[in-house]
């Protein structure tokens, strides 16, 4: 039998059942086999990219990757799992050497040298994210990329692309939301079923977009930002006034000083809250 095209429908499925059984099956990766959706991706981050070069989280066998490639992108890809790692030394590292290099290990504790070195700040950030660990990698992305956050397009679960998008009042709305709410532009590029995944999932993913329209610095004191935002979804059943004294983070004089320059806001709960109304609500805790 003749072998197929790299990255062809066939391509990746073979790789896939020749490698099944030694994948690494507890990283919570479902690796994309759909080729129209690669496509559309692609295009995306080619769309949105502020130059030619990419930072791809989990690159699984490399299909985005190659796609990316064939955009005439030149990636950087970061994969933990140590046999995707070998098909992708094997197959982009040789194929498209001159624009691709991978960097083996987890995104999550990798020095951000490591990982932006020599990009300078024109760059795009994507990847098909494992499930379990979506927030954990958003969060990671900027502490990592610090004053200049980057576009990003990632695909993640359904559920969590909701809550990140989701306006105020809302029960999906939380402390993920106002974060990169106050960060970035968040739009959808596609839906996917679950079909479209090896092994498919058991539920809906989402590719989402985020354009940067603002930075940390843009937020006053960002540190304090975060730390207001996370103690008020803390207790989010409570008033702003009782979660922010129930985290133990602010001391009674701060918190009287909201009361007194911020009434309104303290009385309301943390999900009826925009990100400029949490940006006002950290301008006005004193040192």
């Amino acid at each position: 039998m003749d072998d197929p095209r790299p990255y062809s429908p066939e391509w990746i499925r073979r790789r896939l059942e020749a490698s099944s059984k030694r994948i690494h099956q507890g990283l919570g990766q479902h690796y994309l086999v759909n080729p129209g959706a690669v496509t559309v991706i692609a295009e995306a981050c080619r769309r949105l990219a502020p130059g030619p070069l990419v930072l791809e989280i989990g690159a699984g066998l490399g299909v985005l990757t190659h796609a990316l490639l064939e955009a005439g992108l030149t990636v950087r890809a970061v994969e933990i799992e140590e046999v995707s790692g070998d098909i992708l030394a094997d197959t982009l590292g040789k194929t498209h050497g001159d624009r691709f290099t991978l960097l083996r290990g987890d995104f999550l504790a990798m020095e951000p040298q490591r990982l932006t070195g020599g990009l300078g700040r024109d760059f795009l950030v994507c990847g098909n994210l494992p499930y379990n660990r979506v927030g954990e990698i958003l969060l990671r992305c900027l502490e990592v990329f610090g004053e200049a956050p980057p576009a990003l397009v990632f695909m993640m679960q359904r559920e969590v692309a909701q809550k990140l998008a989701s306006p105020p009042g809302r029960r999906e709305y939380g402390a993920l939301s106002v974060i990169f709410q106050a960060l970035y532009l968040l739009k959808p590029v596609m839906n996917l079923a679950p079909g479209s995944f090896h092994p498919p999932p058991k539920i809906e993913s989402t590719v989402l977009s985020f354009l940067p329209e603002r930075r940390p610095g843009d937020l006053g004191d960002w540190p304090r930002f975060l730390r207001v935002v996370r103690a008020s979804f803390g207790h989010r059943r409570k008033k702003i006034s009782g979660a922010l004294r129930d985290s133990g983070q602010f001391s009674p004089t701060q918190l009287s000083a909201l009361k007194a320059s911020r009434p309104e806001l303290m009385e309301k709960r943390a999900e009826n809250l925009s990100w400029g109304e949490f940006k006002f609500l950290s301008d006005g805790v004193p040192d």
